[in-house]
């Protein structure tokens, strides 16, 4: 799954970032999270926090957001997020 949520992130990144509303909202909202644990190269998770911080949104709403429409897509990491 790391090599997944790197992927995910990187095109992410690539892509500038791209936050939906409902992220923005759920983002802020005080939901319980769950862990979510997976191994990164330090420089992919330096950007990420960053551009997160950017956005104003926390990472684990993007990575639930980007793993969420990886699962919806069958799995794959070919298209954009």
């Amino acid at each position: 799954m790391s090599s997944v949520l790197e992927d995910l992130i990187g095109k992410w990144i690539q892509a500038g970032g791209p936050v939906p509303e409902y992220l923005v909202d759920w983002s802020s909202s005080n939901q319980d999270n769950e862990n979510l644990k997976g191994y990164i190269p330090e420089s992919l998770k330096l950007q990420f926090k960053a551009l997160c911080a950017h956005k104003r949104v926390t990472m684990y709403s993007v990575l639930y957001h980007l793993v969420d429409e990886w699962v919806r897509t069958g799995g794959s990491t070919s298209e954009s997020p």
